[in-house]
């Protein structure tokens, strides 16, 4: 065969030729061709059990304004839970040795970048960034409803429910970038479908009034010992034994306790509380969150029944901090964070959401981070057990989900549940016994109670009556009780907000589990001071230390700690306020109807 002989002068253009068309495919495919988007990943969609079972009204304006709270995750949760156990082990070198914020935030909290990189992308997405917090637990961004759309991938449609009430959410699960997806504990704001409940429980109790030379308004006297009556701030020290601390010189000096409100006060009405019960002297300091106003509103009920309680029965108290806050996700872990932030030795709050209601769920875990926060710093939190008894989630008006549930917070492990009794007096106003708190039979509330179906029982959550026929290994509530029926309620003046309708404004009788939390926060305030004087530390985190009492770590004694709540002949002795199962039945020691 005769060889071909193939010529340089033709090679070379054709080579380059092929050169050239490569070099332009390369050039042109990021023209040609659709970069692939970015990976995300879905956050969890709490408002789904909402919105799968509502109806789409329309889709929500593009240009609605719509505020966003970011949650970052806390490090090292491992050390954390190791940390939090020793700091309230009598037996660890670490006991009462808490941390500062700034000591936190670098052991524990999420780093600064990891916030820069959240702050970075919102506005990146055309968010303003309106707040970030010292240990980076929270961002805070304003946009509109076309922004949050575009930053989580999500459609955000106005609804109507099954009940008629009308409110917002993403219709599906809302994705960062996969970069900071990881970094995210919570995202509020995206939906406005919880809102937290508190409505002071009213007793028909007439107030005995008498003029008084030192007080602006005649003044309620002391309460009769029989039902249905009142107690003074006098009555419920005497029965409690805050005078034995008084009368040591221990009336709440230098220290401070913070109410988390979702509602206004008038600063008139706790003049006028005060001119008659102490506590005048009190500064107190209101704290706006999110640029919230302070106007008294249809709730001003409960934020005047905190403060007053805190003010009657700590008449020394230094200072007095109102977080007050708008009734919206967002501005409510705004109020946290902030108290988290400002270390507020003492914190109180009587807002409740039932443990198994929709929109919960991510709102459960963030919350439990500010929790932990508190705990390692050495801040005691309490809160309202709820006034439903054993059934957190019943609804008096249909009677529906009459199943057993408990609320949030006080179920949560790092908090103090409060729930309520009804206290009966000697003549001389001294302790003569207590029986759970159920008014049932008049449709007036009950000592809330009951299995979390959320947390596991914690370890330091050992005592006699522990472990019952209801346990399931569960965090059990409520941890302590006191005096919370509206028939043997406390004086309360307000004049303003929902006071003020029918003009019934002035002295009534308030009660429920959300007066109990405020006066346990003033009996903690006056203990901290004692526990300074002696020791040189807070309280913090109560719980392993109530749960050691009866086990008597420490020489202590559980019953010269604690008035045991045990069934009275007659009485209604469970928490049912539904009145269908009985649970839970108020035994000697611990149960789930008084803790």
């Amino acid at each position: 065969m005769k060889s071909r002989t193939v010529y340089p002068i033709v090679v070379v253009p054709i080579v380059s030729i092929i050169l050239i068309v490569a070099l332009l495919v390369l050039y042109l495919s990021p023209f040609t061709h659709a970069t692939p988007p970015a990976r995300r990943i879905a956050l969890a969609n709490a408002a789904s059990l909402y919105t799968s079972k509502s109806q789409i009204v329309s889709a929500t304006s593009a240009n609605q304004s719509i505020s966003l709270a970011i949650g970052l995750n806390l490090r090292n949760q491992s050390n954390l839970a190791s940390y939090l156990q020793q700091v309230s082990s009598p037996t660890s070198p670490l006991y009462r040795h808490y941390l500062n914020p700034a000591s936190f935030a670098a052991l524990f909290g999420p780093l600064p970048q990891s916030e820069t990189a959240i702050v970075n992308y919102l506005r990146a997405q055309g968010f303003t960034i309106t707040a970030t917090y010292p240990n980076h637990l929270l961002v805070d961004a304003v946009g509109t409803v076309a922004k949050a759309e575009q930053a989580f991938q999500v459609q955000i449609n106005n609804y109507r429910s099954t009940t008629g009430h009308e409110f917002f959410a993403n219709d599906s699960n809302p994705s960062l970038p996969v970069d900071i997806a990881p970094l995210i504990a919570s995202v509020s704001g995206l939906d406005n479908t919880v809102q937290y409940q508190r409505h002071p429980l009213t007793s028909s109790v007439n107030v005995t009034l008498k003029s008084q030379s030192s007080a602006s308004v005649a003044c309620p006297q002391p309460g009769s010992t029989s039902q249905p009556t009142s107690y003074t701030p006098s009555q419920i020290a005497t029965a409690y034994d805050f005078t034995k601390l008084y009368n040591a010189g221990v009336l709440g000096d230098g220290q401070s306790v913070g109410l988390l409100e979702l509602d206004g006060f008038s600063p008139n009405d706790i003049a006028a509380y005060t001119s008659c019960f102490g506590g005048n002297h009190t500064v107190i300091k209101s704290i706006p969150i999110d640029g919230y106003n302070g106007a008294a509103g249809i709730n001003a009920a409960e934020v005047e029944l905190d403060m007053e309680m805190v003010l009657g029965l700590a008449p020394h108290l230094s200072s007095l901090r109102v977080y007050e806050a708008a009734n919206a996700l967002p501005s409510y872990n705004d109020a946290w964070a902030r108290i988290v932030s400002d270390v507020v030795p003492v914190v109180s709050t009587s807002w409740v959401f039932c443990e198994q209601n929709a929109g919960l769920a991510n709102e459960i875990s963030q919350e439990n981070i500010f929790f932990q926060a508190a705990a390692a710093q050495g801040q005691t939190i309490l809160a309202a057990s709820g006034d439903l008894g054993a059934n957190g989630c019943y609804n008096p008006q249909t009677g529906a989900n009459g199943q057993p549930a408990v609320d949030d917070p006080a179920s949560q492990p790092y908090v103090t549940g409060v729930g309520g009794t009804t206290l009966h007096l000697n003549s001389d106003n001294g302790y003569l016994s207590e029986q759970v708190w159920n008014d049932r039979t008049i449709n007036n509330g009950a000592s809330g109670g009951g299995v979390s179906q959320v947390w596991r029982m914690p370890t330091w959550q050992q005592a006699p009556g522990v472990a019952n026929a209801y346990s399931t290994g569960f965090r059990e509530v409520p941890d302590v009780a006191i005096n919370a029926d509206p028939e043997t309620g406390y004086d309360v003046y307000c004049s303003v907000g929902g006071c003020a309708s029918g003009g019934s404004g002035g002295w009534r009788v308030l009660g429920g589990t959300s007066a109990g939390a405020p006066v346990w926060a003033a009996m903690v305030a006056l203990a901290n001071e004692a526990a300074l004087k002696a020791n040189g530390y807070n309280l913090g985190f109560l719980n392993p230390s109530l749960y050691n009492i009866s086990h008597g770590v420490a020489g202590t004694s559980y019953a010269n700690s604690f008035h045991d709540v045990v069934p009275v002949q007659g009485a209604v002795n469970n928490n049912d306020y539904a009145g269908n199962s009985g649970t839970y039945t108020d035994t000697s020691s611990y149960d789930l109807a008084t803790g």
